[in-house]
């Protein structure tokens, strides 16, 4: 498979998630073209191709190719349309971690943000949480998973959202498995980048990130939780859990 340097024939392409046709991947991230590109590859067929910005190039056993952040690492997927998702547009966002700091505060994976509204997929202690805002001050919407995720162990972490005005539209998936406590916040600005990208790691001081990202992806429709159990037995074997 492209993207993907596999020394074992076929052991890889066939326990990863493939786009189809009508399914509403928008980005997919599944590996490297070459051991220095600084660029990771969108194999979802939008070119969200995105730009790598100190972090670096892991391989594991299996030969799957991700990608290490040590705080203050980042990658740029672009602010295409596709990926610009907003308070009322349904959208699900996933990925594999093994955080080394699940005991601090707020590290984000996946953000997308505006001056004036955003979205923010991090961890925050030992549990996945959503920001969803629809301003700074008011209108947000946060879900966040129960005490799931620890240092050292790779998690399938997702989150869905159906595009209604009320936190019982989204959910917080770990392991295939929903975890999902709401909460509903009024922000008071913390949450602010000039840069109204989607980007695989938005990481920049309070919200930086130390540990391992790998296979991210994002639908611009709300996944069942059928569908994400079955990506999270598809793939677990080449995390070793």
């Amino acid at each position: 498979m492209r993207g993907l340097k596999a020394p074992i024939s076929g052991s890889i392409s066939n326990k990863l998630y493939q786009p189809t046709a009508g399914d509403g991947c928008v980005l997919w991230l599944p590996g490297q073209d070459d051991p220095q590109s600084a660029t990771i590859r969108d194999r979802s067929g939008k070119l969200n191709n995105g730009t790598i910005a100190g972090a670096t190039w892991v391989r594991n056993s299996k030969g799957l190719q991700y990608l290490s952040f040590d705080g203050d690492d980042y990658v740029n997927c672009g602010t295409s349309s596709t990926i610009d998702f907003g308070w009322t547009t349904p959208f699900s966002i996933g990925c594999w971690i093994n955080t080394s700091q699940a005991s601090g505060s707020y590290r984000s994976l996946i953000g997308r943000a505006s001056t004036s509204a955003g979205l923010l997929f991090s961890i925050w202690g030992t549990k996945a949480d959503i920001f969803l805002c629809k301003t700074y001050t008011a209108d947000s919407i946060r879900v966040y998973s129960s005490n799931a995720v620890n240092d050292g162990v790779w998690r399938l972490v997702f989150v869905t959202y159906d595009g209604s005005a009320t936190a019982a539209g989204t959910k917080v998936y770990v392991d295939g498995v929903d975890k999902s406590t709401i909460g509903i916040d009024a922000l008071t600005g913390e949450f602010k980048q000039t840069d109204k990208s989607f980007s695989m790691a938005v990481i920049s001081g309070w919200n930086s990130y130390t540990g391992l990202i790998a296979l991210p992806r994002a639908f611009n429709v709300a996944r069942t939780a059928a569908q994400i159990a079955s990506i999270y037995r598809q793939e677990r074997s080449l995390f070793g859990v």
